[in-house]
């Protein structure tokens, strides 16, 4: 599978146990649910409703309305929703635009860095009003592709990014040692 050249994003339903209702086209390319699979692209899955059991390597996490995952390229993951209104909006991102969007390690380290302890889900259910604002105009972007969508869909994920970090810095790992820093060049 080639990786994506956009970043991507889509909103679905989906029931517990059952297969994902038909949406933009990205289940073919980007299949989430099931077995555990990878990309070559990073993840971001944020729930609006109901709850995901989500497993990425060997981490497992209960993903909640509020959640916000993040998951690297090539980490192998399955999604398993939980509850019959389980919808969640799912961002594909290009490691190219990452490097792009972030003048700032700190800001990537949510998609590279995996220091023992890491945590892929981040609980942001105080902050629905504007998570929901934020994934919908991406969406908008992604599905409707208006002149400029791909610069408006890299300024929206670093707005996403810098909020997250404000929020909880923590989650942002930066290589401590000068061995750990060569090693993120």
């Amino acid at each position: 599978m080639e990786p994506a050249q956009y970043i991507l994003v889509e909103k679905r339903p989906q029931a517990a146990g059952g297969e994902p209702t038909p949406a933009t086209g990205l289940s073919a390319d980007f299949p989430v649910y099931g077995s555990m699979h990878t990309h070559q692209a990073h993840e971001i899955i944020y729930v609006v409703q109901g709850a995901a059991r989500v497993v990425i390597g060997g981490s497992q996490y209960q993903a909640q309305a509020g959640s916000v995952v993040f998951i690297s390229h090539l980490e192998i993951h399955r999604v398993e929703p939980l509850t019959e209104d389980y919808t969640r909006y799912f961002v594909i991102v290009p490691p190219a635009a990452v490097r792009e969007i972030t003048a700032s390690d700190r800001l990537a380290s949510i998609f590279v860095n995996r220091p023992v302890g890491f945590f892929h889900c981040l609980d942001m259910s105080g902050h629905a009003p504007y998570l929901e604002r934020l994934f919908g105009e991406m969406h908008d972007e992604s599905r409707l592709r208006p002149v400029l969508a791909e610069e408006r869909l890299r300024c929206l994920l670093a707005e996403l990014l810098i909020y997250l970090y404000r929020q909880q810095p923590e989650a942002f790992p930066v290589p401590d040692s000068p061995m750990d820093r060569v090693v993120q060049q």
